[in-house]
């Protein structure tokens, strides 16, 4: 049984959110054996930290390693192909930075900053600490908890490349837990835990500011398979970047798949700005939009956005979907909304050439759909096969898509042209729960089954395809990465990312 204090510590937001990733710590699996975390045999040197059985007068190798954060910073400068900083497993280490600038490993031969020490023992604790990389790249962050920064991420880069940030936990950092700041470029950020950052956002792709000159971030991100307990001062994942000067496009080619996103303040998912080509994948939402901004926010007022959108849950959030601009697909996609009074998609008036497509939306009366006004030619968008249903305590409730006026199904087909193949009605089988599970370490097939339809239900054999994000067998839809037709990066499929990401989510080509 839990002790008193520990019932007690779960209380408060922050003891809640560091139970929550104390569970994440224990499901989440080393995927790779300490042998895997050093380089080959034969690189640049590996140097050892441990702060109980270090000294920083020895020479830091694995059986007379150095003691402090301070001392292998010293050290990271130096670090060839294949090179690396290792911290003892069950080692804590209180202050200090870690600088790794202006070095260079392969993709064959990466630089690791990670663990080593019994897989069993709990990861390096690098606690009121930072991690710096800047003007480096091929560098892989790996296996490590990071806390309590004093000032600025947990964990941050600018003018790098090809980063990999692998395993970490990361929590309770002054501002961003992980960012990618000016021009960096080719990231993949895979199977972390991030949570309580008490300014800005869990894991952010983000410009350093808005103001000249500007600093603007790179392209090619992946943000996969990442647990986001809560407590975020405004977004889970933000990807939000503006063009260098001249117009050359920053932030492109985003890919953000399978996350878990809970209790974000502001949303569990934003792309914003120009950045554009964004994939947003097979991400599962809850209880985010609570203050002034929309769980799913996308695209931007200028049309330049491309994104696509598919294979989302997204259940019982404060606010639910924004598209502000831009085109591509919203597509199979399940929407479950029970907040009385608030409309849960929201089409803004640049999104021309959006495609609403396959989409299963459920709310409590208040409405499925609002496209603003301002959107006034009737082929700016397309929307079809398109499942709109009440929860069941709102049966009575009357139809309503919302776009110069409220309307029901059958006077949107016929007044815009929209949903000629859309259903009304009830879905049976899906069964909510009386509160969200708020660990979403534990959103697994059965948390997700409340969410699928029953096999009778007909939006399976809509001629448009299946409605929603789950098949009829309970598997995700929509999680295929398909092209943007006018991107000539690998025919439109974008940077297929390191190793761990093609053994993740291939893409085609």
């Amino acid at each position: 049984m839990p002790s008193t204090a520990a019932n007690d510590l779960r209380e408060t937001p922050r003891g809640r959110a560091a139970w929550l990733a104390a569970g994440a710590a224990a499901l989440i699996a080393f995927s790779l054996s300490v042998a895997a975390s050093a380089p080959f045999a034969g690189d640049s040197a590996t140097y050892y930290v441990d702060s109980a059985r270090g000294d920083d007068a020895n020479p830091g190798t694995e059986s007379q390693p150095w003691k402090t954060v301070e001392r292998a910073s010293q050290a990271a400068d130096s670090l060839a192909p294949g090179g690396a900083i290792l911290f003892r497993r069950g080692a804590k280490w209180s202050k200090g930075a870690l600088n790794v600038r202006g070095v260079k490993g392969t993709e064959q031969r990466p630089i690791v900053i990670g663990a080593y020490g019994p897989p069993d023992e709990p990861r390096p604790h690098i606690e009121g600490c930072k991690i710096a990389i800047a003007d480096s790249e091929h560098i892989e962050v790996r296996d490590l908890e990071m806390s309590h920064s004093t000032s600025g991420g947990c964990l941050s880069a600018d003018r790098s490349g090809y980063l990999t940030v692998y395993n970490n936990i990361v929590h309770d950092c002054a501002s961003n837990g992980i960012v990618y700041h000016a021009a960096v470029h080719h990231t993949a950020t895979v199977q972390n835990v991030v949570y309580n950052i008490q300014a800005n956002d869990g894991i952010s792709i983000h410009d350093v500011n808005w103001i000249d000159p500007p600093q603007p971030v790179g392209s090619h991100h992946w943000v996969i398979d990442n647990i986001m307990p809560g407590n975020y001062r405004e977004d889970a994942i933000d990807a939000a970047t503006n063009d260098w000067p001249g117009g050359q496009p920053a932030g492109e080619d985003i890919k953000i798949i399978n996350n878990r996103c809970y209790g974000a303040r502001l949303s569990g998912i934003v792309v914003g700005h120009e950045a554009r080509r964004v994939w947003v994948i097979g991400n599962t939402i809850s209880r985010c939009g609570q203050t002034g901004s929309m769980a799913l926010k996308l695209g931007n007022e200028t049309n330049l956005a491309l994104v696509h959108v598919s294979g989302n849950l997204l259940v019982d959030n404060v606010r639910g979907v924004q598209i502000r601009g831009g085109s591509g697909r919203f597509e199979r996609n399940t929407v479950i909304h029970r907040e009385p009074g608030r409309i849960p998609v929201m089409i803004d008036k640049n999104a021309d050439g959006l495609a609403i497509l396959g989409n299963l939306i459920l709310t409590a009366g208040a409405g499925w759909i609002q496209i603003d006004d301002g959107l006034d030619k009737r082929d700016a968008i397309r929307m079809d096969g398109n499942w709109y249903g009440f929860l069941p305590q709102a049966n009575d409730a009357p139809q309503r898509l919302t776009h110069n006026g409220a309307h029901d199904l059958a006077a949107w087909r016929e007044g815009f042209g929209w949903d000629a193949h859309s259903e009304f009605g009830p879905v049976p089988g899906i069964e909510m729960p009386g509160e969200i599970e708020p660990d979403p370490t534990k959103w697994d097939q059965d948390f997700l089954a409340a969410f699928v339809p029953a096999p009778q239900w007909p939006g399976f054999a809509m001629e448009t395809g299946p409605a929603g994000a789950f098949g009829r067998g309970g598997e995700r839809l929509g999680m295929d990465i398909q092209p943007f037709e006018d991107y000539e990066e690998n025919g439109g499929y974008g940077w297929p990312g390191p190793k761990i990401v093609r053994e993740r989510h291939p893409l085609p080509r």
